[in-house]
Parts: structure tokens; C-alpha cells; sequence
């Protein structure tokens, strides 16, 4: 269900944290020289450059270092920052007591429908809405409104499934 995702990728947040103790300093180094190198590597066609500038153009930021930019910040970035950062913005509050929690998270849930039962209601109205619609003389004034009709009801029929609950709710 989504609560579960929810649940189990709050755990992993949680528990990755262990992963980055016990990384040694030589496997730390490996990982941020490896980005290093990603970051530096040369455009592969003359498309991906432009798109890369172009992007900086739109974005408003005319850093068309940024790249070797950061790679330089990178070589003042130590483990023990990088867990610092991590406990600050991404650990749930109730992992750390005492800590002021400077995290949020917005959780989208989308849910799917009710059942069976549902979608044979979602069948019935289907078939009814098509019927009426190959019978009418008005056809695209009827289309218009068979398919107002056909989202009103996905909309009910949704609402219903949910209990008339909120869409979702923020952690």
C-alpha cells in the first residue's frame, strides 16, 4: 500500500545512515572521486552542450563553470560533513532526540480504486454513458457532456473508495 512505501523508504533513510559509518575512508574517497570524474567528463555531442548551457540560461544562473565549480567543493567535503548534513536534513525527527529537525516532507499517495465492485460500476456507467451517446442527434454537444459525466462519476467513484477523506497528508 502507500503507507507501506512511505514506511519502508523512511527506513531506509533511517538505516542508510549505518551504511555511511561504517564506510570506510578509502570507499568514501572512491565515491567522491568517481563524481568528480562525472562531473568533469567532456560533453558527448554538441546537443548535450548546448542543452547544458542553454539550461543555464534558462535557469538564470550563468555559471558555466558549475561543474568544475563543484568539483572543487568536493575536495573540502569530508565523511563526517556528509553525516552531518544527512542527521540535519534528512533523518526523521524521532531518530535524533534533542536534535532541532530542519526536514520536511511533502508525500504525495495516489490510491488506486475500491475493488471489484467498483469497477463494475465503472463498467455499468461506461456501457450507459456509450449507449447514450450513439443514440443522441446532438453528437458533439453529447460528447462533451458524456465525457463531463464520465469524469464526474471516475471523480465520485474515487471520493467514495476513500471515504471522502483528504488526498493525502504531509509527514
Amino acid at each position: 500500500t502507500a503507507a507501506e512505501m512511505v514506511e519502508r523508504i523512511e527506513k531506509f533513510i533511517v538505516d542508510f545512515r549505518q551504511t555511511l559509518v561504517d564506510m570506510s575512508q578509502k570507499e568514501y574517497m572512491e565515491h567522491l572521486i568517481g563524481l568528480a570524474k562525472n562531473k568533469l567528463d567532456m560533453f558527448n555531442s554538441l546537443s548535450e552542450e548546448c542543452d547544458f548551457f542553454w539550461g543555464e540560461i534558462r535557469d538564470g544562473r550563468y555559471d558555466w563553470d558549475v561543474n568544475r565549480n563543484e568539483v572543487l567543493m568536493l575536495r573540502s567535503l569530508t565523511k563526517e560533513r556528509v553525516l552531518q548534513a544527512y542527521d540535519e536534513w534528512l533523518l526523521p525527527l524521532s531518530s535524533k532526540p534533542g536534535t532541532p529537525c530542519t526536514r520536511r516532507a511533502l508525500v504525495v499517495q495516489v490510491v488506486g480504486g475500491g475493488g471489484e465492485k467498483e469497477r463494475q460500476e465503472t463498467a455499468a456507467t461506461t456501457t450507459t454513458t456509450a449507449a447514450a451517446s450513439t443514440t443522441s442527434d446532438k453528437a458533439s454537444n453529447d460528447t462533451a457532456s458524456v465525457a463531463g459525466e464520465r469524469i464526474d462519476n471516475s471523480v465520485k467513484a474515487f471520493h467514495k473508495s476513500v471515504g471522502n477523506s483528504t488526498w493525502g497528508k504531509i509527514l
